[in-house]
């Protein structure tokens, strides 16, 4: 039987407000080198060279994503001009739609209850507000995915034509966000669904060949583009590969080659990489997800062997086969499995809902108590100590924290059930907040190519001037925040002519500075400390051990 459970208005109102404005603070932090960096880079150069069949970065072929993210973020561009606040505007409002997809789902299956509790669970886990600030195509894809949920539901209850144009539509724009990735999910979700209650129907249904119809349409701008691009230029040289054909790329080795071996993408993750991924991606919920994961297996399996049918299996075999599935892929980032994390919510919030006895919700109360406190701490020590900056702001948000989760604990309103689902969510609201105001902003600032940008930015005005940087690679970031052209160069002996001219700069390390310092007359001379802040390192972190983790640029004006 499912507890009662009395959501007050005021306490989602309340968490809402908090989880808003921790989302919105990430807005403003810098982009994060490498890969949303490189995707505002190439959404800028869309922008001015009017490209947008055929994608481009820093002049040369682009082959690895589709353009979705990139026509979003560059019309958002046009509108609210090149920032990072325009990059990511598009993917939030779309994971917005994704989240209240969820509680759509979740209405026609189950109740209100459930639904609340899934989206509270969804918008509070760690994956979600690290994927609204260092927005990749998986932010996007998550939110077509939940959304191509809901309307496959919807249909299947209703039967109504415009659920399954809408369904078409989600479909089609998560293959454009991420590959053939954004249709398997569904496939394996709903395939397994339709199988286990032998809803044959389902699967031989002539609706689908108008839905096919309405993919393909709206993926034919994209395929036309790509075999423009590259499919009739054999001659094309591109990641190594002589005249690679940009169809095949996108709808098999893109997602498909990293299994069967096609791909030449590897970065050897071990067996288990996904799961401890998934277990901080999760947070603070991680440890509760365990049983409600077994939970689920378990009445899924008890429903097949007692033919009932009835019962919605979509989220459960959507998590785990779609998880098996990554698994086997020989390239993984954490943020593969983000797309699936709703799906995870869904379960735990069933799970929750069913529990019977008060003292398992004690258990689930004390364990997201000490998960807080654990992730509470590890943010105060990287504001407070590692970094030493915000210490005010981050007490107060500290203040804040401790005043919200009191009122919840001793509120004898709330059942232990609620109490899980809102200390959960407000002090996950609590802890981004520390991180976003003050722990990024300072770890960014390590990020030297930024910063380089920055610098030249305010120190010249005019858009006209260039950067050299010599003899050495530089990331994303310096291409989408610098307003200056940039010059490559390797050819000691061609800087004689390329520092002739007006708001001339060169970037190098300070090897090559060394070399060269002698041979021209430079104005003026600055230092930067570089770290790539994507991969954290405990030596990092150690204020006394960093310095030796930074390498030292050196920007200079002719």
């Amino acid at each position: 039987m499912i507890n009662k459970i009395q959501f007050k208005d005021v306490n989602l109102i309340g968490l809402s407000i908090i989880t808003f404005i921790s989302y919105i603070v990430g807005f403003f932090i810098t982009l994060i080198d490498i890969d949303a960096t490189q995707y505002a880079a190439i959404s800028k150069e869309m922008v001015l060279n009017g490209s947008l069949l055929e994608v481009f970065y820093r002049g040369n072929d682009y082959l690895d994503k589709p353009p979705m993210l990139f026509w979003t973020s560059a019309i958002s561009f046009k509108i609210f001009g090149i920032n990072h606040f325009a990059y990511r505007l598009p993917s939030f409002l779309i994971s917005l739609l994704g989240i209240y997809s969820v509680y759509r789902f979740c209405i026609i299956f189950y109740n209100k209850q459930i639904a609340m509790s899934a989206i509270l669970i969804t918008a509070n886990c760690q994956a979600f507000y690290l994927m609204h600030h260092d927005v990749r195509t998986d932010c996007m894809l998550t939110g077509f995915v939940m959304f191509s949920f809901w309307q496959m539901a919807a249909y299947m209850s209703t039967k109504k034509w415009k659920h399954l144009v809408f369904f078409s539509f989600a479909v089609a724009f998560a293959m454009m966000t991420k590959g053939p990735i954004g249709l398997m999910i569904i496939i394996i979700a709903f395939g397994s669904q339709f199988i286990i209650t032998r809803s044959w129907h389902y699967i031989f249904n002539w609706h689908y060949l108008i839905a096919i119809g309405i993919i393909a349409l709206l993926l034919f701008p994209m395929s036309w583009g790509l075999y423009h691009q590259f499919d009739l230029h054999p001659e094309k040289f591109v990641y190594g590969l002589q005249g690679p054909s940009g169809l095949r790329f996108f709808y098999w080795t893109q997602s498909f080659g990293r299994i069967t071996g096609e791909s030449n993408w590897s970065n050897n993750p071990d067996t288990f990489f996904l799961v401890h991924s998934f277990l901080w991606s999760f947070l603070p919920w991680s440890l509760l997800f365990v049983p409600a994961l077994v939970w689920a297996l378990k009445i899924a399996f008890q429903n097949i062997k007692d033919r009932i049918y009835t019962n919605e299996h979509i989220s459960l075999f959507g998590f785990v086969l779609v998880f098996v599935f990554m698994s086997l892929s020989s390239y993984q980032l954490p943020h593969y499995t983000f797309v699936i994390h709703p799906l995870a919510a869904i379960m735990l919030a069933r799970y929750m809902s069913h529990l019977k006895e008060a003292k398992q919700n004690k258990v689930f109360l004390g364990i997201i108590i000490f998960t807080l406190l654990l992730l509470i701490a590890v943010a105060l020590y990287l504001s407070c100590y590692a970094f030493k900056q915000h210490i005010m702001l981050c007490l107060c948000i500290l203040l804040l924290t401790c005043i919200g989760l009191f009122f919840i604990f001793s509120n004898k309103n709330l059942i232990p059930f609620n109490k899980v689902l809102f200390a959960g969510a407000f002090g996950m609201a609590c802890v981004n907040l520390i991180l976003n105001a003050s722990v990024y902003p300072q770890i960014l600032k390590y990020q030297a190519y930024s910063e380089i940008a920055f610098d030249i930015n305010d120190t010249d005005k005019n858009e006209q001037g260039r950067l050299i940087v010599f003899d050495k690679d530089y990331w994303c970031s310096l291409d989408f925040y610098l307003n200056h052209n940039i010059i490559f160069s390797t050819n000691q002996s061609s800087l004689d002519s390329l520092s002739k001219g007006e708001n001339t700069w060169i970037l190098t390390d300070t090897s090559h500075y060394n070399q060269i310092k002698d041979l021209f007359h430079f104005k003026n001379e600055k230092i930067y400390y570089h770290y790539p802040v994507s991969n954290l390192s405990i030596d990092f972190i150690n204020p006394e051990t960093r310095p030796q983790t930074l390498s030292p640029f050196v920007l200079a004006k002719f």
